[in-house]
């Protein structure tokens, strides 16, 4: 669909909710009693903004955005890096108002704690580098993997988008499975998330539209739960946007614990939003990834496969 970057902001401003003073919020954001929020935004907008033809103007925009967006979370991040206390429980400290970690700050819990959570190793043409694993940065399930493995074999997949890859740990595991077959692209909304990696995972924040190179699947793994409702209808819009065949997605629900979680949802929910975008819930998939995962997994509550109905890209 060909759109004026006029109408481009029109839509987009559409599924951007005006954020609430944190003391007056009921719902979606910090401290809010209720985590389970319903949508504030509509499906016909998540899709006329997906399917937007990427003039030069738009990307000039999203890209100008996204850059706006890192230098404000990088100068929260010094911030937090300048006031930090040894307290893991004050959640804004490490946390950018649109979700993305301190990487840095939190490796400076690791630090000043000599707490190892040990390491994540990249591919690299010359030579390998590894970099610690933050807190609260997720390490790559070996169950989980070997389900990915399988399911990536099964289904020819060329490329696959990372949507919250943290420091890439599934990423740097995946390369090296299928160095000639897979195309791996991660990103991550932590501002100092291209500094910390080397590179590897590249800076994009979900809350605003991202236009990248368009995979035959997207990955998203407990990334949603950490957005504010305000910003969610932008979140499934890159969601849907960045894939051809379907999406690999958690998304954390309201019974499940947690820090920093702000915007929790059943999976229903989250089936009804996909159906309505055109994919299907597969849960033959989503049980075969289940059931090779450990019973305590918080993957086993929240993980769903949605494959869409048809494929959108004439080739991947």
């Amino acid at each position: 669909m060909t759109m004026s970057l006029s109408d481009f902001l029109r839509t987009n401003k559409k599924l951007l909710v005006p954020s609430n003073n944190d003391a007056e919020c009921s719902c979606g954001c910090f401290n809010s009693p209720l985590p389970d929020c319903p949508p504030l935004y509509d499906i016909e907008t998540v899709q006329e903004s997906a399917s937007a033809k990427v003039s030069k103007g738009i990307q000039e925009f999203m890209d100008a955005s996204q850059t706006r967006q890192k230098r404000a979370g990088e100068a929260m991040c010094h911030l937090a890096s300048l006031t930090f206390e040894q307290n893991l429980d004050a959640i804004p400290t490490f946390v950018t108002t649109s979700g993305g970690f301190c990487l840095y700050a939190l490796l400076k819990v690791v630090k000043d704690s000599n707490f190892d959570r040990g390491t994540v190793t990249y591919p690299h043409s010359q030579r390998s580098i590894s970099i610690p694993i933050p807190p609260r940065i997720s390490q790559a399930s070996p169950e989980f993997l070997e389900a990915l493995y399988q399911f990536i074999q099964k289904e020819e997949i060329r490329s696959l988008s990372d949507l919250g890859a943290g420091v890439g740990g599934y990423g740097s595991k995946l390369e090296e499975k299928f160095p000639n077959q897979l195309v791996y692209r991660g990103f991550d909304g932590a501002s100092d998330v291209e500094e910390y990696t080397r590179g590897y995972i590249k800076y994009f924040d979900l809350s605003l539209p991202m236009n990248i190179p368009r995979s035959d699947w997207a990955m998203s793994l407990n990334v949603g739960e950490y957005t504010p409702s305000t910003v969610e209808g932008m979140v499934i819009r890159n969601l849907t946007a960045n894939n051809c065949k379907g999406i690999i997605l958690s998304w954390k629900t309201p019974d499940q614990p947690g820090t920093g979680h702000v915007n929790l949802h059943n999976n229903q929910y989250l089936i009804n939003i996909f159906s309505k975008l055109g994919y299907r819930f597969d849960d033959v998939d989503t049980r075969l990834f289940k059931d090779q995962l450990p019973s305590d997994s918080p993957l086993r509550q929240s993980l769903m496969i949605f494959r869409r109905l048809n494929n959108i890209c004439i080739s991947s």
